[in-house]
């Protein structure tokens, strides 16, 4: 009988260690899912802001005094735009930096990143190319 009663309190505590590891898996993966949902719509909103305000843009792209105004002008509005607010709680970063000619967008929420380019002339912000 005393056998039989430590044979069910192992496995009572197997059983409850098991299913406190499935939970916190669960838990994990519902936080890994809401990260990468925020990555792509910040991803998606940043994108698109500067699309829209490098169309507004007329620069021309052979004067490298313009193509910076122009990088940086989208940088500025890009920054006052902010950023989305998470729904949970995980550390989230976004950086629009001027590199090469380029601007590059990066967007972090805990350990996931994601990150894109954009030029001028991809933005469609060059006069010299309208044709």
């Amino acid at each position: 009988m005393l056998v039989s009663a430590m044979l069910l309190g192992i496995f009572s505590n197997l059983g409850l260690q098991l299913s406190g590891s499935i939970g916190r898996a669960a838990q994990q993966q519902q936080q890994a899912a809401a990260q990468q949902h925020w990555l792509a719509l910040q991803l998606q909103r940043d994108g698109g802001l500067l699309i829209r305000q490098g169309a507004l843009l007329a620069v021309d792209c052979s004067n490298k005094e313009q193509r910076r105004q122009g990088l940086v002008e989208l940088q500025a509005t890009w920054q006052q735009a902010g950023s989305i607010e998470a729904a949970e709680s995980f550390p989230t970063e976004r950086q629009l930096q001027i590199a090469d000619g380029l601007l590059q967008l990066r967007v972090s929420a805990g350990e996931l990143e994601r990150q894109r380019e954009f030029s001028l002339q991809g933005l469609g912000a060059c006069i010299n190319e309208l044709g």
